[in-house]
């Protein structure tokens, strides 16, 4: 189980870098990782998309701009 003390020594990667990450993979020449690039994108939307109550609220969030 994850205490305050854990949780705080976690390292987390900024979700810029991720999102800026999949788009150069799916920019790339390698298209066999396009898919799961895909797919992970999605994943996000849907997760923020349960977050937050809508894709207007997930669009709108400063994550986007």
């Amino acid at each position: 189980m994850l205490t305050v003390d854990k949780m705080s020594k976690l390292q987390c990667i900024d979700a810029h870098v991720l999102v800026d990450a999949l788009a150069y993979v799916i920019g790339s020449e390698e298209k066999e990782f396009c898919t799961p690039c895909i797919v992970t994108l999605a994943l996000i939307l849907k997760t923020t998309v349960l977050i937050l109550g809508s894709k207007e609220k997930v669009t709108a969030n400063i994550l986007f701009f």
